[in-house]
């Protein structure tokens, strides 16, 4: 009997010991997930610095460069683009209203 008891009490602590082995490796799983998060949390915050800054300089620049390329040169501008200006211009403010406005996309 006291052989069997101790046969018991071995293989629960065996299961014990198995069962701990399990949890750390989970609990360090969660940890470089939750690392991981960080990380991103943070890279994107950064993106969102960054296409803020390419919104109101980069872009708004680049377009107001362009209307002014297209006012020096209008002897190289075809009579196609000239009549589609105006709508042109309304599309390109739409896109910039909207690249302000919308969020960043996420990923699941």
């Amino acid at each position: 009997m006291c052989d069997s008891l101790v046969s018991e009490k071995n293989q629960l602590l065996k299961c014990s010991t198995t069962e701990q082995a399990h949890l750390k490796k989970a609990e360090s799983a969660l940890d470089q997930t939750n690392a991981k998060v960080d990380r991103l949390t943070s890279r994107l915050a950064g993106l969102q610095g960054d296409r803020n800054w390419l919104i109101t300089n980069s872009l708004v620049g680049a377009f107001e460069y362009l209307c002014q390329s297209e006012c020096q040169q209008t002897d190289r501008i075809t009579p196609e683009f000239q009549e589609n200006r105006g709508k042109l211009n309304a599309e390109m403010v739409d896109a910039l209203e909207a690249a302000c406005s919308d969020p960043l996309p996420t990923y699941a």
